[in-house]
C-alpha cells in the first residue's frame, strides 16, 4: 500500500522455486554459528545487513564486522521468483474502496508536528531514521513489565466500551488501556497509559518527557478522559522507573486546539499550502536539518525555530 490517498494496494506473490540450495544455505550458517559460538569467533559469519543501517554492536566497537564480506544473498535470490498477483489486487483494492475506513487518518506525531505529515503525505519527503537498539530493547522491557500487571489487562468488554467512546475516528492511535486502580475507585477506571524512555543524566531531571504530556493529552481529550498513566524508565538514572497519573484541566479547550489543528491539516493538504498550519516543536528540527527549513522560515516568526 502506497503512504497517500487513495492508498492504492499491490500484492505480490512470491514462489520458492528450488527450496534445496536454500537448505544448503541454511544448514551452513547454522554449523558457522555454532562454530562462532565455540570459538568465540566471529569472523567466519560475515557482515550482517543491519550493519550500516544501525548496529548495536558497530556502536560499542565489539565487532570486526567493517572488515567482513557482507554475507552473500544470491543463491536465495536465484531461487526466489516473484510477480504481481493482480487479481488478488482488484480483490483487496475493491474492499478497500467499498470500506468506510477514513481517506486520511491522524497519528499523535502528525498532531504535534503537523508540517512534518505534510512534507510526507503532500511533498513525499521521507526523513532518514534510524533505529536505536539500546532504547527499543528499554520499550520492549517496559511493556511486557506493564502488561504483566493484571490491570493492564482488559477483557474484551472494557476494550469495547474504550473504542465505543472515541470522539474522532481521524485520530489513529494504539489501543494502550489499563483498568487503574485507586482508594478512591477501587474497582478502577479504564484510563490511556504511555511508555517512554528518558536519556536524562541527573535525578532531580526526572519527569515524563513534554512530548509524552502532550502525546497523552491527545488520546485523553479524543476519549473524553481527564487523565493518563505514563511509565518512565530512566537508563542511566540505574534503570529508575516512574509512574506518573497527569491530570488535564480543560478538556472542551483541549479538544478545541486538537481538532481545529486536524482540520487545519486537511485544509492545508488540499491547498496545498504547508504555510496554514501550525510549525512543529523546536526538537523535531534537530541541529536545524530538517527538508523544510527554507519553506517554513521564508516568513518571519512562521517557523518552528
Amino acid at each position: 500500500m502506497n503512504n497517500v490517498h487513495p492508498y492504492k494496494l499491490l500484492v505480490f506473490k512470491v514462489t520458492i522455486q528450488n527450496p534445496e540450495p536454500i537448505k544448503e544455505v541454511l544448514k551452513k550458517r547454522i554449523e558457522l554459528l555454532s562454530e562462532a559460538m565455540k570459538n568465540n569467533d566471529v569472523t567466519k559469519l560475515g557482515r550482517c545487513r543491519y550493519f550500516d543501517a544501525g548496529c548495536h554492536f558497530k556502536d560499542l566497537g565489539v565487532c570486526q564486522c567493517e572488515a567482513l564480506e557482507p554475507i552473500p544473498i544470491k543463491t536465495w535470490k536465484n531461487q526466489v521468483k516473484m510477480d504481481i498477483d493482480e487479481e488478488f489486487t482488484k480483490k483487496l483494492q475493491s474492499e478497500l474502496d467499498q470500506s468506510s475506513v477514513f481517506p486520511d487518518t491522524f497519528s499523535t506525531k502528525d498532531i504535534i508536528a503537523p508540517r512534518k505529515y505534510f512534507m510526507e503525505k503532500k511533498l513525499d519527503i521521507i526523513e532518514s531514521w534510524t533505529s536505536n537498539p539500546t532504547r527499543e530493547s528499554y520499550n520492549a522491557c517496559m511493556y511486557n513489565l506493564v502488561k504483566s500487571i493484571p490491570e493492564s489487562r482488559l477483557n474484551k468488554e472494557q476494550y469495547e466500551i474504550v473504542k465505543q467512546s472515541i470522539v474522532d475516528k481521524r485520530i489513529n492511535e494504539a489501543l494502550r488501556w489499563m483498568n487503574y486502580k485507586t482508594s478512591i475507585k477501587p474497582d478502577g477506571e479504564l484510563l490511556p497509559f504511555l511508555i517512554k524512555i528518558s536519556e536524562i543524566q541527573e535525578a532531580k531531571h526526572a519527569r515524563p518527557p513534554q512530548y509524552a504530556i502532550a502525546e497523552l493529552a491527545i488520546t485523553c481529550a479524543n476519549y473524553n478522559k481527564t487523565r493518563g498513566i505514563i511509565f518512565v524508565v530512566f537508563p542511566n538514572l540505574n534503570d529508575l522507573v516512574q509512574v506518573y497519573e497527569v491530570n488535564y484541566k480543560n478538556l472542551p479547550q483541549l479538544q478545541k486546539i486538537i481538532y481545529e489543528r486536524i482540520d487545519s491539516m486537511v485544509s492545508a493538504l488540499n491547498s496545498g499550502n504547508l504555510l496554514d498550519m501550525e510549525a512543529c516543536p523546536a526538537f523535531f528540527n534537530k541541529d536545524s536539518s530538517c527538508q523544510l527549513n527554507t519553506v517554513c522560515h521564508a516568513t518571519k516568526s512562521k517557523g518552528c525555530l
